[in-house]
């Protein structure tokens, strides 16, 4: 019974690694295909690779009501 409880754990944390990734791969996607006003693109970009999940959260909070609506 001692042996599950590491493979469990280890379980656990890959799937948050796993829903971190694919939240900033999401959150990439996004900055890329929308304009942002002044370099906020950069900055977006760089906050969420460089704070790779937090800085996908932040973007999706914070950063998607900076975007340039498309006319």
């Amino acid at each position: 019974m001692s042996d599950a409880v590491p493979f469990t754990i280890m379980g656990i944390l890959i799937v948050i690694s796993l829903v971190g990734f694919i939240l900033t791969i999401f959150a990439v996607i996004d900055i890329v295909r929308h304009d942002f006003k002044d370099n906020d693109k950069i900055m977006w970009l760089l906050l969420t690779l460089l704070l790779s999940p937090i800085g996908a959260i932040i973007y999706f909070i914070i950063g998607s009501n900076h975007k340039i609506p498309k006319s």
